[in-house]
């Protein structure tokens, strides 16, 4: 999906870093249900991004409650790891989180956003679609079978 990027308040809530800490990392970790080992190699792949990035995390009532990834090349901010803990989804959690990537990205010149969803995650697509994204295409996993 993407998106022109534009001025936008950024949330309150929300710390942005330049690199992941240990709590965002576990926070994604448990969002997304990785393993330990998964976590370690995610966190390796993510310690080699080499362009700027934006480690978002959302805290509410004093609780940490989701983080996200921004990162800029050349223009375009990919938009990556969004995740809201079980528990607290459908507050508007992602939402502030994308507001304050994107404008992350906007004071750094990026002129679009872009992510990438799967089809049958109805939540983020109507996410996405409120925040102004447009589907850019669609492509399909394979399996051996």
């Amino acid at each position: 999906m993407l998106r022109d990027l534009s001025p936008t308040t950024a949330p309150s809530g929300i710390i942005v870093e330049p690199a992941p800490t240990a709590t965002w990392l576990a926070t994604l970790a448990h969002a997304a249900g990785l393993t330990e080992r998964a976590r370690r190699g995610h966190a390796d792949i993510l310690s080699r991004i080499e362009t700027p990035c934006a480690f978002a995390t959302r805290y509410a009532d004093g609780r940490l409650v989701g983080v996200g990834l921004a990162v800029l090349q050349q223009g375009h901010l990919g938009l990556f790891e969004l995740a809201v803990a079980a528990p607290n989804r459908h507050q508007g959690h992602a939402q502030a989180l994308m507001h304050a990537l994107c404008n992350w990205g906007y004071v750094r010149n990026a002129q679009h956003a872009y992510l990438q969803v799967l089809a049958d995650n109805l939540a983020a697509m109507r996410l996405y679609d409120q925040l102004g994204f447009a589907k850019a295409y669609r492509y399909d996993y394979w399996r051996r079978g």
